[in-house]
């Protein structure tokens, strides 16, 4: 995740355990197929993160090419329009 967001222009200011709200069944049947393991868990990650809206769409699209097993939760950009987002990710 850390080298999509690097490859993506995006520089990643803090990553923390996001306090989990309950991954959709459906979510959580796609994380396991292309984990490919019985009985993983997955777990989310907040990451805040400086760049562009390109950059911040970049990533995501690598991730869905790549097929990794990462479900963004959640996007949100700081009011003040400068770029610092925070993305919360299962994986």
């Amino acid at each position: 995740v850390l080298g999509v967001f690097a490859e993506a222009g995006l520089s990643v200011l803090r990553g923390e355990d996001a306090p989990e709200r309950g991954l959709s069944s459906s979510a959580g049947e796609a994380l396991t197929r292309a984990v490919g393991r019985d009985g993983w868990s997955a777990a989310c990650r907040r990451y805040v993160i400086d760049g562009t809206y390109p950059a911040v769409k970049r990533a995501l699209d690598v991730f869905a090419a790549r097929r990794m097993a990462v479900v963004p939760g959640g996007v949100s950009m700081r009011e003040g329009g400068r770029g610092r987002w925070t993305l919360e990710v299962w994986l």
